[in-house]
């Protein structure tokens, strides 16, 4: 028999979560799925299992939080405000500076060094989204109730995530394996 000490370690997951802060989001609905998503990665955090970086976009990111214990979610919670003015929203433009801002190593002012690290990025919006970017950040949307975006479809397929979309007919997922 081999007496070798195991060392464990726990790795926890980051996302970096980028919610559309436009004025198409502040539809009902919209808001409540919102608010249902964040409330369960909220939980993680609380409990220490996950780090997210939670940004609002419109065609830059506007606000940042991070979320790493229970202090930090509820101080989150206290302080999100959902929607601002109509605006156009470029979620490539916003993918694409949060990639420089991981490759930073001081992600979003943050004293934070993501540049090691494989976050994870999970777009929520609409679907009314411009998307002109190449990265290589495995990237996860869900949108809702509007419509399926197929560039950010593609841009999620092609980087090993997934596409959700809900509306009132119910679910369709669409992952790499799919033929849809």
């Amino acid at each position: 028999l081999c007496n070798l000490k195991v060392e464990k370690t726990d790795h926890k997951q980051k996302i970096i979560i980028l919610i559309d802060s436009s004025a198409s989001m502040t539809e009902g609905l919209k808001q409540e799925w919102v608010a249902t998503i964040l409330l369960d990665r909220l939980k993680y955090a609380a409990k220490e299992e996950a780090e997210l970086f939670i940004l609002t976009y419109r065609s830059n990111v506007e606000k940042s939080w991070h979320i790493f214990d229970k202090k930090s979610a509820m101080g989150f919670w206290r302080t999100y405000d959902y929607y601002t003015k109509s605006c156009t929203t470029e979620v490539g433009k916003c993918i694409n500076y949060v990639d420089r801002q991981v490759k930073s190593g001081d992600f979003m002012e943050m004293g934070i060094d993501l540049s090691q690290e494989n976050p994870e990025i999970l777009v929520i919006g609409d679907g009314n989204d411009r998307v002109e970017q190449l990265f290589e950040y495995k990237t996860n949307t869900i949108t809702l109730m509007d419509r399926i975006n197929p560039d950010l479809k593609k841009l999620c397929l092609k980087t090993g995530g997934k596409y959700i979309h809900l509306d009132d007919e119910g679910m369709q997922e669409f992952t790499k394996n799919d033929t849809k």
